[in-house]
């Protein structure tokens, strides 16, 4: 019974977390948006400012683990990356706008995490204390990471636009990431895939075979997924022609309208 609730209530039963809080945050939007609009850059510059402190500042500077702290993992950092993508789009970011900086940044912050993360580490291991600090730095709200993220998305927005048979092939499989996600995330299978794969023998090898391994695996679950989430969307897509014309459709329709503020 369990099982069966968490299958037919995803969202209310939290089964994967970034769909409950992008749901949540996709019906939030419309006041998002509408407050955004209504105030200065400032003020909005300001909000951001303040969330960040709540959220990455006390957890990247001290040295314990603070109660409230979710890891990105919830509905209130949606908010922040709402807000901070809308001072992008409204406002930019200077300093970043130039791709070769951003990338510079992005790879600094990439090193920094890893730094941190090698110094916890350490220390644990020669002292026995800060193990609940491991990882920290590799969370979604840990300053470095957010830093590396938006530099990362600014160098891409800002770089020449991507032709050709590369872009063909991006755009053909960019559809099917959320479906390769839901599927190699799914509870029943979870925690079975890594061993149907033989995942857990690279855990032992030396790092010439550890690092193309786990490319390997990447690469091949994003397209066993992709298959999956294809054969879905053409079994959807006859469904879709099924109930086209129905009522309910034309409800659904108009609810999504009125969500997203169409007119």
């Amino acid at each position: 019974t369990y099982e069966v609730l968490r299958v037919i209530f995803p969202i209310h039963n939290n089964v994967y977390w970034f769909c409950t809080a992008y749901v949540l945050l996709y019906l939030l939007s419309p006041v998002l948006r509408a407050g955004v609009q209504h105030m200065t850059k400032a003020q909005l510059g300001a909000a951001i400012v303040l969330l960040l402190i709540f959220e990455c500042a006390f957890k990247t500077l001290l040295p314990v683990r603070l109660t409230e702290d979710e890891m990105g993992y919830d509905l209130i950092w949606f908010l922040v990356m709402f807000l901070i993508a809308a001072y992008i789009r409204l406002y930019g970011i200077s300093f970043l706008e130039k791709p070769l900086k951003a990338y510079v940044i992005h790879i600094i912050c990439v090193v920094m995490m890893f730094l941190w993360q090698f110094f916890i580490v350490t220390v644990n291991a020669r002292t026995g204390r800060l193990e609940d600090l491991i990882g920290v730095s590799l969370e979604h709200n840990h300053i470095f990471l957010l830093l590396s993220s938006v530099s990362l998305f600014m160098a891409i927005v800002n770089a020449p636009e991507i032709k050709g048979v590369w872009a063909e092939i991006i755009c053909f499989f960019a559809p099917f990431s959320f479906g390769v996600y839901l599927l190699h995330e799914h509870g029943l299978i979870r925690y079975e895939w890594p061993h149907w794969i033989g995942l857990e023998r690279l855990a032992g090898a030396p790092w010439y075979l550890f690092v193309p391994g786990v490319i390997g695996v990447s690469v091949l679950v994003y397209l066993m997924g992709s298959v999956v989430d294809y054969l879905r969307g053409f079994i959807f897509s006859g469904v879709k022609k099924l109930f086209s014309a129905s009522k309910l459709t034309a409800l659904l329709k108009k609810l999504d309208g009125d969500v997203k503020g169409a007119k």
